[in-house]
């Protein structure tokens, strides 16, 4: 089954990547605690704080991106610059921002480069995309240029986010006490960052190997290894925020709960019941920001087909000019609008509870999971659709050794289309007599 032996895999890969894993957050982790220990001790104002904060994030990005981190500088400076003197704040950062990844991905950095840092770019854009948006509404937020930098370049949440709205991120200044629960949850957190990185790298990559399997087979194992890659860095995520202080809530009775915080849910995008549940839950604050900054604003303008087309080509844009990325969110944003259709149409039919969300417990539907059998069959019929179309989609992400340099940069075209032709389209086929059923019902 695996390309090679388990004792290479136990004894040499496991411990290295383990090791590897840890090491990525130490220096993060370091900063976070500092700043929260800080915190605590309450001997410092407000705005010392926030100066600790800016500082400790700049010397982050600096130590993790070295010279890169000028370009961070400078978008954080000259987006501030415009949410004090525009009048709408919220859609020109956004539009400056773009144009700024634009410019930076094609003619001022290295795409070895761009790679490294696009991702910690894309969370400062969106931090600031949420400030404009917010400012906007009079009277909710109005952060002075020492708060907007520590929010915007904060360590607990700048290289591997997640991304926090600004009320959200004025936590970190009413922290909780270093309770069992909180060090429960960092703990948590990163062995189940160590678990994801160890079978990305060490299980997932083995594990079906081509020419020896077939070729879905082997589709399937690049995918995952994909797909715990990212699970990797959410969990690294829920570990940098947890530790400064992020994602607690203050019940009545005084006591901090800390399971609040989640940033993905790897359970429901590996057996998920419908690509809506997968684009919710691949990455919680990415689909929060989407919903609140990009769909609602474009639902009103363009309809809900629209606004899905519009919210996928702004996040593809967002990550980057990449038509390899840009292909897989635009097929996902398309195969999420198709099912959501097949399966209203059916549930309504039917009368059964086979929508692509779960229904409520007082739901209208005559027939459900727990009365009749074959709406377990249907909603399991699809969650195995859906996993067929990940094991599609998740091909364009394998690294190939001979084609190392196009990790940076992202195939071409035609590259992405030969690859997708390897499998014989098939995904595309199949969403395609999706939609036809769909418009029959």
């Amino acid at each position: 089954m695996f390309a090679v032996s388990w004792w290479f895999i136990s004894q040499e890969c496991l411990p290295a990547v383990a090791y590897q894993g840890v090491a990525a957050v130490t220096p993060i982790l370091i900063a976070s605690l500092i700043l929260r220990l800080v915190v605590l001790t309450r001997l410092l104002s407000e705005w010392h704080i926030n100066l600790l904060g800016a500082l400790s994030g700049a010397a982050v990005l600096v130590h993790y991106y070295e010279e890169d981190s000028i370009y961070f500088f400078v978008l954080c400076i000259i987006c501030y610059f415009l949410l004090v003197v525009v009048e709408h704040k919220g859609i020109t950062v956004a539009v400056l921002s773009i144009a700024l990844i634009i410019y930076f991905e094609k003619f001022v950095v290295d795409p070895a480069s761009w790679h490294k840092i696009r991702g910690s770019i894309l969370l400062m854009i969106m931090k600031m995309i949420s400030v404009g948006f917010d400012m906007e509404q009079a009277g909710t937020i109005s952060p002075t240029f020492l708060q907007y930098c520590c929010y915007c370049i904060m360590p607990g949440t700048t290289i591997f986010g997640p991304f926090v709205s600004y009320q959200t991120h004025l936590g970190f200044l009413n922290p909780s006490p270093l309770t069992f629960p909180w060090l429960l949850k960092l703990v948590s957190s990163l062995i189940k960052a160590v678990i994801a990185v160890c079978i990305s790298v060490c299980i997932a990559t083995f594990m079906f190997p081509a020419p020896y399997w077939n070729k879905w087979m082997a589709a399937y194992s690049a995918a995952l290894s994909f797909r715990t890659s990212h699970y990797f860095v959410c969990y690294l995520a829920e570990v940098s925020a947890t530790a400064v202080g992020i994602g607690h809530k203050r019940r009545e009775d005084g006591y901090y709960e800390w399971g609040s915080l989640s940033v993905c849910h790897p359970s429901e995008v590996e057996f998920p019941r419908s690509f809506s549940m997968i684009v919710t839950n691949w990455n919680l604050s990415m689909h929060l920001f989407l919903k609140n900054y990009v769909f609602r604003p474009a639902r009103r303008i363009f309809g809900p087909f629209g606004a899905i087309f519009f919210t996928f080509m702004a996040s593809s844009i967002l990550h980057g000019l990449n038509f390899q990325l840009g292909a897989v969110l635009l097929s996902i944003g398309v195969y999420a609008y198709v099912e959501n259709r097949l399966r209203t149409k059916l549930s309504r039919r039917l009368s059964a509870c086979i929508m692509d969300r779960p229904c409520p417990p007082d739901c209208n539907h005559r027939y459900n999971n727990y009365n009749t059998w074959w709406v377990w069959l249907v909603n399991l019929m699809f969650t195995l659709l859906t996993m067929f179309h990940l094991a599609y989609l998740g091909l364009m992400f394998k690294s190939e050794p001979d084609m190392q340099e196009f990790d940076y940069q992202g195939f071409s075209m035609w590259h992405t289309l030969r690859k997708w032709a390897h499998l014989d389209f098939a995904s595309h086929w199949v969403a395609l007599a999706t939609y036809l059923v769909s418009m029959m019902l």
